[in-house]
């Protein structure tokens, strides 16, 4: 047993429950921070904290706060403020933990990897398996989505099958065997499946976006470009009839076939708050108060039921809405240097980590054109997650 084996061993438990639970992934990063507490021995240096992506943190942290202290409640805002802090905090945890974890001897990359893939495996059965259930039901046809909401599922399941893709155009030296890399396709299709019936267009929107990102580093590209493609406007055919079938059609909306589905509702959002922007310019209506400032520019019901409503479903309207100018600034700074690192990465080493780091780094600001993707926690802790393993990863090869 080797001095950082507490350490891998919570690192590991960390990434198996981050695409199934929330509670389980904290409890994680819990454990790895006292198994760090407790090691003596084989502590990296604190350079390890160190990133591009470390100071664009700090300075969209700083404009949270100054929306939340400026915002039309500031006391709500700050009540919500750890929320933003935690993207911060778990930065520095897991660049640290992953720096230490894979400095030492042994296969640390390979037990985190494989723990991430037995996650995503299992969040993909129990998904496909809800489906299944409810399409042989007396009831509506639902939506995969085991223990979150269809959106974060979908966008969990792009993610992950992103990671799957990159390893068959890239394949290490465990999945470039027979037998490897029929499990990554196994895995790829089942992952592929589990986004199909979450029926999250924005999510598969962002899985083809990641995935033109991942072929343009890879030989052959041509070949799987057209394959892609083809995959891609098959998924997008069968997610809209099983639309037709839930009463989500948005084409059904654009035709006036079926007008009272709502599909268009963003559109609504998107207006309520460009004008909270054009009133608070610079910081925003403040952290957290988009729904508080709702009724204020919009009256009357939206999606048939509710009067209120607390995300814009668009991160970048969103934080402008809520955060001005300056804070679409710092998201933008935040989303480029995470995208601008992981392309330098691939193009450095196109191995498969770093190609999954540079096609979630692409999916992320794609998902959130019709999600706010950065503020669901078990989706950017995901994408923290790969970049943060990416990077140490990157390092430990040049300074090897």
């Amino acid at each position: 047993m080797s001095g950082t084996d507490p350490l891998k061993a919570s690192l590991a438990f960390f990434c198996l429950a981050l695409p199934l639970t929330i509670a389980g992934a904290n409890l994680g990063w819990g454990l790895a921070l006292a198994a760090m507490l407790f090691l003596a021995r084989g502590r990296p240096g604190w350079e390890a904290l160190r990133s591009p992506l470390e100071a664009p943190l700090w300075i969209y942290l700083g404009v949270c706060l100054a929306s939340a202290l400026l915002g039309v409640d500031a006391a709500h805002s700050l009540r919500a403020f750890h929320k933003e802090a935690h993207k911060l905090w778990l930065y520095y945890l897991l660049a640290f933990a992953f720096a230490w974890a894979l400095s030492a001897e042994g296969r640390a990359l390979r037990t985190l990897l494989l723990s991430l893939s037995a996650g995503f495996a299992a969040a993909a059965l129990l998904g496909c398996g809800q489906w299944l259930a409810s399409a042989l039901g007396p009831g509506a046809l639902g939506r995969a989505h085991a223990f979150v909401h269809p959106v974060t599922y979908g966008e969990q399941m792009a993610v992950g099958f992103l990671g799957a893709f990159a390893f068959l155009l890239s394949p290490s030296e465990e999945t470039s065997s027979g037998r490897g890399r029929r499990a990554v396709w196994a895995l790829a299709a089942l992952l592929g499946a589990a986004l199909l019936l979450s029926n999250t267009r924005g999510a598969a929107l962002g899985a083809a976006a990641g995935a033109a990102a991942v072929l343009f580093f890879t030989k052959g590209w041509r070949r799987w470009s057209v394959l892609a493609a083809a995959v891609f406007a098959a998924v997008v055919a069968v997610m809209e009839g099983l639309a037709m079938l839930s009463g989500r059609s948005l084409v059904g909306e654009l035709t006036g076939s079926a007008p009272s589905q709502n599909q268009l509702m963003r559109l609504t959002l998107w207006s309520v708050a460009w004008s909270m922007a054009a009133d608070h310019p610079w910081t925003g209506v403040g952290l957290a108060n988009y729904r508080t400032a709702f009724n204020t520019y919009y009256g009357g019901p939206l999606d048939g039921r509710e009067t209120t409503w607390g995300d814009a479903h668009n991160l970048f309207f969103h934080q402008l809405a809520e955060r001005g100018l300056l804070g679409l600034g710092a998201l933008l700074l935040l989303l480029g240097v995470l995208w601008w690192r992981a392309f330098q990465r691939a193009r450095e080493d196109a191995g498969a980590l770093n190609l999954w780091a540079l096609g979630t780094a692409t999916a992320l600001p794609v998902m959130s054109l019709t999600e706010s993707a950065l503020q669901v926690e078990l989706v950017w802790m995901l994408v923290w997650t790969i970049w943060l393993l990416a990077e140490a990863q990157h390092r430990r090869r040049r300074t090897a």
